[in-house]
């Protein structure tokens, strides 16, 4: 399919119509900021333009490019005319913003349709950085622990986890040290330096951490005094029989507070790990303390509950 289209727009973004159907728009200083030319971006592909040095209110003086499957079928932007090269992309040409000369040539920036689609305003191109959508009750997905030994098995896994925040491994041997392995086979093991890579739980007579109790915790966050706090945890059920009481809790907030509580930017949830939060001052504590009531409504309403079988070991972002 060879690019075409003419058409006008404003003169502060690009309108793009892809052969699918979509419509999409892009902002024209984002455009200019993210040049990939090689004065602005380093062959290494780190950046030499920093994006304050760039234009204020950019223009484009042409536009051309061709078209393949999903990609550009018309680019509509200022009234300008487009002419169709021989590469998938966009060729844009900037307008002078100064001053110019023979040694100064227009400015010039070549998108690939894939930058240019990631570039763009349209929706559905946020769709990998969605927040997990897992219903309450619906069954939590799963991969056979003997699928890890591909790569295609570890990408399911990774692809549950990206999705619902969490995926079991079923058929995992009962052999200590396996989680660990499990492990390795999606990345290397991190904040190994307090309590080793492989954090045994069990009940304790004399017990320095709640962790080493047969009490109920509420709903946390690991490690959250951390400036960064692990991502991914994997449990291993190396023993369950009928003596064990009890299960597992994941909370799956779908987000609900950060649209009903907008004054809420981030939060590190770990209610048994707690101290005195002495660095509010008094007349704020009212105002901590709904935000805190609200946030654990929220959380209890929105829970995953099932108990782990023996040879089963869960996957989960603790981050999400």
């Amino acid at each position: 399919v060879v690019f075409a289209g003419v058409a006008t727009a404003s003169a502060d973004k690009l309108d793009i119509e892809w052969t699918d159907g979509l419509r999409s728009s892009v902002d024209l200083f984002h455009l200019r900021a993210w040049c990939t030319c090689p004065q602005c971006e380093h062959s290494t592909g780190q950046r030499l333009l920093n994006i304050t040095d760039a234009p204020l209110a950019p223009r484009i003086s042409s536009v051309q490019g061709t078209s393949i499957p999903r990609t550009l079928i018309s680019i509509v932007i200022s009234h300008l005319p487009t002419v169709a090269p021989n590469n998938a992309g966009v060729h844009i040409e900037w307008a002078a913003s100064g001053p110019q000369t023979d040694e100064s040539p227009p400015h010039a920036t070549y998108f690939s349709s894939a930058a240019i689609r990631k570039l763009t305003s349209d929706p559905t191109t946020a769709a990998s950085s969605t927040p997990p959508t897992l219903a309450s009750n619906a069954a939590v997905s799963s991969v056979d622990f003997a699928a890890l030994s591909s790569d295609d098995g570890v990408l399911a896994l990774c692809e549950h986890i990206h999705r619902d925040g969490l995926a079991i491994v079923r058929h995992v041997p009962s052999v200590p040290g396996t989680v660990r392995d499990v492990a390795e086979r999606i990345a290397p093991i991190s904040h190994t330096h307090l309590y080793g890579s492989v954090f045994d739980v069990v009940a304790e007579h004399n017990p320095v951490n709640i962790a080493y109790t047969s009490e109920r915790l509420k709903l946390h966050l690991d490690l959250a005094y951390y400036e960064s706090p692990p991502g991914l945890q994997l449990l291993h059920a190396l023993r369950y029989d009928a003596t064990v009481q009890g299960g597992l809790d994941f909370v799956h907030m779908r987000w609900g507070l950060r649209y009903e509580w907008r004054q809420v930017t981030a939060m590190f949830w770990s209610p048994p790990f707690e101290g005195v939060p002495t660095r509010i001052p008094a007349e704020k504590l009212p105002a901590y303390y709904a935000a805190y009531r609200a946030l654990d409504e929220i959380i209890q309403e929105n829970v995953i509950e099932f108990k782990l079988k023996q040879g089963e070991l869960v996957v989960f972002n603790q981050r999400r």
